[in-house]
């Protein structure tokens, strides 16, 4: 069975973050997490817009595989990932990723990579390439008003002017105040 995190507003220590990280095990609330010591990894999925190559569907459903090109921002494992041009249907989580053919924790801007999204819901589990979405439609990270603030909160540092822009054109896509 997959359990996951629920946490609102809480620091994480590092035995927690890693505990989520080892078994993959999501952080529901993601919007706010932050890990409390220092050599912890956040467990904030960064944003991202990614294109389906079409030449590399390697499986339509539950989990749906799929080659993507990283058009902008940085895909992550875990990032809740959604189809906005088919009214913001929920595809999953992205529970790996790989990069000529080694596991890989994150995916930058540029690069193509194999990407596994897992369902987390019978509604996510129903959705299928070529049915509910198709290489035509890109592929974004669920974003919100709380995981926005979080960002601007704890990781505005890390942040650069390409990731804040894409911030702004997801803020408009899911109609974020």
């Amino acid at each position: 069975g997959r359990h996951c995190t629920l946490a609102f507003e809480l620091l994480l220590n590092e035995h927690a973050c890693g505990m989520c990280a080892c078994c993959y095990c999501p952080a529901m609330a993601w919007t706010s997490l932050l890990c409390a010591s220092t050599g912890c990894t956040p467990c904030l999925p960064p944003c991202c817009l990614l294109q389906i190559i079409p030449t590399c569907v390697f499986n339509k459903k539950d989990p749906i595989v799929v080659g993507v090109e990283v058009v902008e921002g940085i895909a992550k494992v875990g990032t809740p990932l959604c189809v906005p041009t088919k009214e913001g249907i929920d595809l999953g989580r992205i529970a790996s990723l790989e990069l000529n053919h080694k596991s890989v924790d994150t995916a930058h801007a540029g690069q193509s990579v194999a990407m596994k999204i897992e369902p987390e819901n019978a509604m996510e589990q129903s959705r299928m390439y070529g049915r509910h979405f198709d290489h035509n439609d890109q592929l974004v990270s669920r974003i919100s008003r709380e995981s926005i603030n979080a960002l601007k909160a704890h990781f505005a540092d890390e942040m650069g002017k390409d990731d804040w822009r894409l911030v702004v054109k997801l803020k408009k896509v899911f109609g974020v105040q």
